[in-house]
């Protein structure tokens, strides 16, 4: 009996139909682009060498150079196993090489995103850092506190700080400052002040006050300490250190937080937590004027300006306001709007003022007010170098870090446009080009619709490239797709803001999300980004939209609904038609959107930044609720909106052709408490108004304002028979 044993075949027909179908899954393979490694791709190779070693074997035995044996089909059948061993490494370099190509050329005109701000030195000094000082003739060495303890850092030896510590301290020190020379440092904390020398770095002696700040005088012949009262002392004989003064400031127990001596040593400034400013005239030890109210509540920071020619004195707490006071008069020269504040420092210069919160730094230009930039930095103090080339800031979480200055103004009241892609998703072929056109329809469609109600023609500006095309910033996100289809918005604004100061400027985000939209089958998302301005009241100086590139949700209608929302546009279901409707009409401005976004700072930039504050105030209760409206920089426009009621949706309200679901959808949206316009009022300058909302049943109120430099005001009233804001009846 003969044995035949065949691996391969030499019929022709059969091995082209082999050839053809393993070309056809090596390219099915490498177009599927799997995360690892395709069998399609394994099995195509295979079947390709497969037809190729048929086709030799077929080419030998046709010149005889072979026979029919099986030693020849298990040798075919071994290099078929080796191939199939080291196919996986030349998939694996084919693979790589595909896939780097054809990402250089998806991601080819995005930009990439700024690094993260990162300080240029970092020192762990144990505790929440309370106060830090540079020494005034060297910016390398400076002090911090935090805890029971006092370090002096040199950043030419960080790793082995002195550590200066009273054994008397058993709790917080609250201040330091360094004298004029630098040859002593004081230390103000809960059992009095110490005095150091720098040089020999010792202990020199203590004053046994409750302190909260500390201070040299600039001839460094003094310190001030304060807590409940104000207290002078002389050290200028270093035997015989004395009490010189003591200014009574205890009033209805407001307690001292912040000092500060004026540049020629004339005045002495105090401010409590009562929100008041008391300055005192040093040589005769007396208040100069009548207290200064410089705030709702604590006076955490008072800093005078270095710049002789230009007489400041800025002061701030966690009312959000930095004032600027002019020392020719006493009065407010002018007010910077931000969050809450814990502490102030001016530049060597006097040109800059840094400002830091619980999660925020923020530098402002003196002269003008303008914000120069801002990053998120927990933090509770900070100070400049004499040298004005760095800064420090002294963090909650125990870490003195040292920053360059920036250098540069950064971008203003525009907008910036981020394409946000998942882990493991491609980038959309030449999606820079489609968000470019996109979002410059959007800019027409503003344009045209704020022209059309006799307005002056304006739009938003975006931020372009060198070729004046929209720079497209791509952020590549940490999860997966899904991750984002819930909660996406703060998700997406939890990983951008690493890169982005999102307290200033409108970020317009699109999410490459493939076939699905987002939160709960939502086509976006827009709002402008509140912070606290004192009291009741908010403020707004950025916005945040978000989209996905859902087909159904990729268009500039959208962009442009959710981009109104940034600009501080709230629904209005008045009219279907209306762009900030859910109506199926075609879209168009109402008046009154065109009117407030005529004013806003992203469709006229470069408005003053210093900014009066306004007050919103409820005259009445129901019925008939009256709101006192006042900003003294003139009232451009006030919106009302208030919760809907009414179980039948609104002409502006169609979210489906089916009138039940629709019923439905109107149900959960009224739930959700969200808000509709009710009223505007276009007022153009005037300084008050009182608006009312005859007849109206709704439980909630918010009253958003616009005054003429775009500063936008914002707060919520609870009309509830329970609520607490309730004034009584006149």
């Amino acid at each position: 009996m003969k044995f035949r044993f065949r691996i391969l075949s030499t019929n022709k027909r059969r091995q082209r139909d082999v050839r053809n179908f393993g070309l056809l899954l090596l390219l099915i393979g490498f177009c599927l682009h799997d995360p690892g490694h395709s069998s399609l791709k394994y099995l195509g190779i295979l079947m390709l060498l497969w037809s190729g070693m048929s086709w030799l074997v077929q080419k030998a035995w046709s010149a005889g150079w072979l026979q029919d044996a099986a030693w020849v089909h298990l040798i075919a059948l071994i290099v078929l196993i080796f191939v199939d061993v080291q196919v996986g490494r030349v998939l694996r370099v084919a693979e790589t090489a595909v896939v780097t190509f054809s990402e250089q050329m998806l991601q080819k005109g995005l930009s990439e995103p700024p690094e993260k701000r990162e300080p240029v030195a970092k020192f762990e000094h144990g505790e929440a850092i309370r106060s830090i000082a540079f020494s005034p003739i060297n910016a390398s060495v400076l002090a911090s506190a935090g805890g029971d303890t006092i370090k002096l850092w040199n950043r030419d030896t960080p790793d082995i700080p002195e550590v200066l510590q009273f054994e008397s301290y058993t709790d917080n020190v609250n201040s330091v400052a360094f004298s004029p020379n630098g040859e002593r440092l004081a230390a103000g904390g809960d059992e009095g002040i110490t005095l150091w020398s720098v040089p020999e770095k010792r202990f020199i002696d203590v004053f046994d006050d409750d302190t909260a700040a500390v201070a040299f005088s600039p001839d460094g012949q003094r310190i001030a300490g304060a807590a409940w009262d104000l207290n002078l002392w002389d050290i200028t004989d270093s035997s015989n250190f004395r009490k010189v003064g003591l200014f009574k400031h205890r009033t209805h127990d407001a307690f001292v937080r912040a000092i500060a001596f004026s540049p020629d040593g004339k005045w002495l400034v105090s401010g409590d937590s009562q929100g008041e400013l008391k300055v005192w005239d040093v040589q005769n030890e007396q208040a100069a004027i009548p207290p200064l109210k410089g705030g709702k509540s604590s006076i955490r920071s008072v800093k005078f300006s270095p710049d002789e020619t230009n007489r400041i004195l800025a002061s701030a707490g966690p009312d959000g306001d930095v004032l600027l006071w002019r020392t020719t008069d006493w009065q407010i020269g002018h007010r910077i709007s931000t969050g809450s504040v814990l502490d102030l420092a001016f530049s060597s210069d006097g040109n800059t003022l840094a400002s830091v919160g619980w999660d925020t730094v923020d530098f402002w230009a003196v002269e003008n007010g303008t914000p120069i930039i801002s990053f998120k930095e927990r933090a509770r103090s900070v100070a400049f170098s004499p040298n004005g080339a760095t800064f420090a800031t002294g963090g909650t979480d125990g870490f003195l870090r040292i920053w360059d200055v920036p250098q540069q103004l950064a971008m203003q009241d525009a907008v910036r446009i981020i394409y946000f892609l998942p882990k493991g998703s491609r980038p959309q072929l030449n999606i820079r080009a489609k968000i470019d056109k996109m979002v410059r329809k959007v800019q027409h469609f503003y344009a045209e619709q704020i022209e059309d109600h006799r307005l002056d023609r304006r739009s938003f500006t975006f931020e372009t490239d060198e070729s004046g095309e929209a720079r497209v910033y791509l952020i590549k996100g940490e999860f997966t797709a899904g991750y984002y289809l819930e909660k996406t918005l703060a998700r997406v604004e939890d990983e951008i803001e690493t890169h982005f100061d999102l307290s200033r400027n409108v970020h317009f985000v699109v999410v490459e999300l493939g076939n699905k939209r987002i939160e709960e089958n939502v086509c976006g998302q827009g709002r402008v980004n509140l912070i606290w301005g004192g009291g009741e009241l908010w403020q707004a100086k950025s916005g945040l939209a978000c989209i996905p590139t859902f087909k159904n949700c990729f268009d500039w209608q959208t962009a442009a609904h959710e981009l109104g929302h940034a600009f501080g546009l709230d629904h209005d279901f008045r009219d279907d038609n209306y762009l900030m409707s859910y109506g199926r009409g075609s879209k168009r401005l109402s008046q009154c959107a065109a009117h407030w976004l005529s004013q806003t700072r992203f469709f006229k930039p470069n408005q003053r930044f210093f900014d009066k504050p306004a007050t919103i105030e409820m005259e009445h209760s129901p019925p008939g609720t009256q709101f006192e409206i006042t900003d003294a920089d003139g009232i451009h426009q006030v919106q009302l909106l208030v919760a809907p009621t009414s179980k039948v949706p609104p002409a502006g309200y169609e979210v489906s052709a089916d009138e039940e679901k629709n019923k439905d959808s109107w149900k959960k949206y009224k739930e959700e408490k969200g808000l509709m316009l009710h009223s505007h009022y276009r007022l153009d300058g005037e300084e008050q108004r009182v608006v009312g909302l005859p007849d109206v049943q709704t439980e909630k109120v918010e009253i958003q304002i616009i005054d003429v430099h775009g500063n936008i005001t914002w707060r919520r009233f609870d009309l509830s028979e329970n609520s607490e804001q309730l004034p009584e009846n006149p």
